[in-house]
């Protein structure tokens, strides 16, 4: 699944593997040395190495035993900007803020509920993605947050993002009952996906959305696609396992669309992608081969 804004992901930027040992793998990026940790736990011996190798991302995975995170060992590393933690122990995740510099954080909870967490205590981030939990909620007030990505956020409120003024991008993955995204006046948000949020719809007003260039929407969800014709801005974009839809006509004032995915179980009942002929852009769609009734020449 792939970050449309590929210059605030790590793990999607081009990566050169430059040693492999017993307690971590190094991997180059384009953020700098990536860590990924193999030991068990960490140690001052193991920081020290990778001060040593300029580490400036460490990936805890799931490989990584250890019960408490000692993240002051953490703050040793001077150019560490970037952090992926996934444990299933409950941690005190308040130490986590003596690595206030963070850029980016990401952290799998494992469906533990943790303590709280005051999220715009780290100045210097710019990307969180996260498992969903109710005491981390100063995360949707966090004013310098570029990218948001939330796991398995459970109820039926809207997610009010309306203080997150420079927020670009928005991944929601197994938001089963959220209806609505509430973003700010004059939103700078270019990307969009959602995974498995069957009661989505794109209802707030569509000119929040109208710098949004790349939607991926996958899963089925409640969304009205006429509405996808008022996103003109629109240069990519993805139905991927979305079931059966009447039509791709929605997609016509969308001018800009350089790519199209109606991939997965999808089908379009009419069958009719003639029409996309008249997109100027349009250089690449991607669909289920197999389906027979398509037609380029249907009106």
């Amino acid at each position: 699944m792939k970050t449309f804004v590929p210059e605030l992901s790590i793990e999607e930027a081009p990566t050169v593997e430059i040693k492999s040992g017993k307690d971590y793998k190094l991997i180059k990026t384009r953020f700098g040395q990536l860590a990924s940790v193999r030991a068990p736990r960490l140690t001052e011996r193991l920081v020290h190495q990778m001060v040593s190798d300029d580490v400036e991302c460490v990936a805890l995975n799931s490989l990584f035993q250890e019960g408490a995170i000692a993240f002051d060992l953490l703050s040793k590393i001077p150019k560490l900007k970037h952090l992926r933690v996934s444990t299933g122990f409950k941690q005190n995740w308040q130490h986590l803020l003596l690595l206030s510099r963070l850029n980016s954080l990401r952290i799998d909870t494992q469906g533990k509920s943790p303590e709280s967490l005051d999220f715009r205590r780290f100045k210097e981030l710019q990307l969180c993605e996260m498992t969903w939990h109710r005491e981390w909620t100063s995360i949707l007030e966090h004013e310098n947050l570029c990218h948001l990505n939330i796991h398995q956020r459970q109820g039926k409120a809207d997610l009010d993002l309306s203080k997150l003024i420079n927020l670009r991008e928005i991944f929601l993955t197994q938001c089963v009952g959220l209806k609505r995204v509430l973003l700010p006046v004059g939103s700078k948000v270019v990307s969009m996906q959602i995974a498995g949020c069957y009661s989505f719809n794109l209802v707030s007003p569509h000119a929040a959305f109208k710098n949004l260039k790349y939607f991926r929407i996958f899963g089925k969800s409640r969304l009205n696609y006429s509405e996808i014709a008022e996103l003109v801005e629109l240069r990519r974009f993805w139905l991927e396992s979305v079931g059966r839809i009447e039509s791709l006509h929605f997609v016509k004032p969308c001018r800009n669309l350089v790519f199209l995915d109606f991939g997965g179980n999808t089908i379009v009942r009419d069958g009719d992608l003639g029409f996309l002929k008249e997109l100027p852009l349009l250089k690449t769609i991607q669909f289920n081969r197999a389906i027979k009734h398509y037609s380029i020449t249907a009106t």
